[in-house]
């Protein structure tokens, strides 16, 4: 038996980590992963179209290209590879839930009934391939109980889902609750299962950003603000809470440097993913913010902005129309 001297033992674990990070670096799909999370989503199509002219029958290439698309607002492209990646794996939930959305998002820009049905039918898909989803489960409710019967919505079929969650996941279950008094204009009724939500505690920071984004879009300060302090303490860093205490401190009327400089560095240093509030979004605040300290030609800039990604914003032009009206 060859014996190796602990300093030659102590070199090969030194060269093991000297190359593990570069064969980490190589492999395109992680490179691509971490693209994606860190919001480089035009790099990640780059590195994932690179790769699948090696392997273009990689189920898992087109589908995080089709997420990619999804987040680039290119829906062809991200129908594409997210239905090329279910024809590939039939068998993964994840491909099914991910083309739902895409057939979903595609449905509602094109009008297209069967594109909806096609969403209800991939949704459940991934549900049956996995019934332990939870944003499978969650998505198939929030279809269930939005979309009108004769695209498959189901009011009865959406209670006894919410039911069924609540049951493995009391968060989750309040928060698909939430999703139905909201498709069912019943804001009182969410108002109430998301209190529940914040009443539960969860260690995860992302049932928060769901309480947060109904109360901010409600204008409701006293909830908002609830929930912000119960987000803190999960986790204070999280980026997209510079979002979320702009706002509030805009609604509070207090705090209007630290809402300026929190909505400002949302816009420069995150990159919204969907669900996530969009920067259009932070610059009407800002907007709103200037406008009420007679700054209007910031708030026309803030416009401009918008203006430039969104020509057809209706809120963006009106409050152009009024900050240079003021600047007169």
């Amino acid at each position: 038996m060859i014996r190796r001297s602990p300093r030659f033992t102590i070199f090969l674990l030194a060269l093991f980590l000297l190359l593990a990070p570069r064969a980490a670096a190589n492999d395109p799909l992680q490179s691509a992963q971490q693209q994606f999370e860190q919001g480089e989503f035009a790099a990640a199509v780059k590195t994932l179209e690179a790769a699948l002219a090696q392997k273009p029958q990689d189920a898992a290439l087109h589908y995080w290209l089709g997420r990619a698309y999804y987040e680039l607002r290119d829906m062809d492209r991200a129908f594409q590879h997210a239905e090329r990646a279910v024809q590939l794996d039939a068998q993964n939930s994840d491909y099914h839930l991910w083309y739902g959305h895409v057939c979903g998002r595609k449905a509602r820009r094109e009008s297209s009934l069967g594109l909806a049905r096609r969403t209800k039918r991939e949704f459940e898909a991934a549900v049956r391939l996995n019934a332990a989803s939870i944003p499978a489960r969650r998505a198939l409710i929030d279809y269930l109980s939005s979309a009108p019967w004769i695209a498959g919505g189901d009011d009865g079929e959406a209670r006894r889902q919410a039911d069924s969650l609540a049951v493995v996941d009391a968060v989750e279950g309040r928060l698909a609750w939430a999703d139905y008094w909201i498709n069912n204009d019943e804001p009182t009724r969410a108002t109430s299962e998301l209190l529940k939500v914040l009443e539960l505690k969860p260690a995860r920071i992302e049932p928060f950003i769901d309480v947060m984004r109904f109360f901010s879009e409600r204008e409701d300060a006293a909830q908002l603000q609830k929930s912000v302090a119960a987000a803190e303490n999960v986790n204070a860093a999280e980026p997209r809470l510079l979002y979320y205490r702009g706002v509030l401190w805009i609604l509070q009327g207090t705090r209007r440097a630290d809402a300026e400089q929190s909505l400002q560095k949302y816009v420069s240093s995150v990159t919204p993913r969907t669900g996530d509030p969009p920067h259009v979004l932070a610059r009407l605040w800002l907007g709103r913010l200037y406008e009420n300290q007679k700054r209007c030609d910031d708030a026309a800039n803030q416009y401009r902005e918008i203006l430039k990604v969104d020509s057809k914003n209706r809120e963006a032009r009106d409050g152009l129309k009024r900050a240079t009206q003021k600047c007169k």
